[in-house]
């Protein structure tokens, strides 16, 4: 894997040239790893960032006290992920304890199993309908036909966003998460657009409160008592980032976690053919929770960041 200059105005070891992650993945990152522990490389916004890239490594640097979620700690010219304003950021991917725990502990209350039960057969049904439409013609775009619709009819109907609103929803999910060179703007355009949602939704639901979890959780935010330590609500950018994060990052992880789990099955034609030997009626829900979670080790989208309170 080759080098590449260094971005304006930076000093220190030569950047990794990343383009190969994106056009083999597995075989680019062994060779980083053959390579060494740590690598130098450009961050999306094109600020330096360090990738590392052994397992051991990576566990241990999560454990580092040194290492934090909050941007704020980033130092002046280095990466610190999406740039968005406060009502959209102060979610759990930006906070360390205590914030982080405080706010999880929040989100328990109005995320109970009851409400996740109630949506296994609304969830279920949807996927069959899209696959039934898709069946007719034999083949399909699986981003666009499926994997690209199934999670936001879900977060929509979970959050209780209206149906007419649901289009404008992916447009702007997309925008943040695959954004178009030809189009500069579109994503600072998208956060705009979010922000102005939200905001008004949470009003509205505010004023009439609905069955969904975007309604409990402004019960949760609005409750005086909070949890009795007079430091137990959310706040109310925290309330927004919240919706913010159940869609952006429900719709990202599950569009690429349906996508990743296709591609494996038809990669490895023996796995295929266990799962379809397994009659769905039979198959026990831990056992699919398993094969899901064992889905997701192979071919995850996600990926974790950290930035410094001091030098590592």
């Amino acid at each position: 894997m080759q080098n590449t200059a260094n971005a304006a105005g930076t000093d220190g070891p030569e950047l990794v040239d990343t383009a190969p992650l994106i056009e083999d993945l597995y075989p680019a990152l062994a060779e980083l790893r053959e390579a060494g522990p740590v690598h130098r490389i450009a961050g999306t916004d094109g600020r330096p960032a360090w990738l590392v890239t052994r397992y051991e490594d990576v566990r241990r640097l999560f454990a580092d006290p040194r290492l934090a979620l909050d941007k704020r700690h980033a130092a002046p010219g280095n990466y610190s992920g999406f740039s968005l304003p406060p009502a959209l950021d102060t979610n759990l991917l930006n906070m360390d304890p205590p914030d982080h725990t405080r706010v999880r502990r929040l989100v328990v209350k109005a995320f109970t199993p009851g409400r996740v039960e109630k949506m296994r057969e609304p969830v279920r049904r949807v996927a069959e309908e899209l696959l039934d439409a898709i069946e007719p013609d034999g083949r399909a775009d699986l981003l666009a036909a499926y994997a690209g619709q199934l999670p936001i009819i879900v977060i929509c109907d979970l959050l209780g966003v209206p149906q007419r609103d649901r289009r404008d929803f992916r447009a702007w999910s997309d925008a943040l998460i695959t954004p178009d060179p030809a189009r500069p703007r579109a994503a600072k355009e998208a956060v705009g657009s979010m922000l102005r949602f939200y905001t008004e939704l949470i009003a509205k639901k505010r004023a009439e409160p609905a069955d969904d979890l975007l309604s409990d959780l402004i019960r949760v935010r609005d409750d005086e008592a909070g949890d009795g330590d007079g430091d137990g609500r959310l706040s109310e950018d925290e309330l927004t980032s919240l919706a913010f994060l159940i869609l952006l990052a429900g719709y990202e992880n599950t569009v690429h976690l349906i996508a990743n789990a296709v591609l494996t099955l038809l990669d490895h034609p023996r796995c295929s053919r266990s799962c379809a030997r397994i009659p769905a009626v039979s198959r026990p829900p831990s056992t699919s929770w398993r094969g899901t979670r064992a889905r997701r080790r192979w071919g995850s989208a996600a990926s974790r960041w950290r930035t410094s309170r001091s030098a590592v």
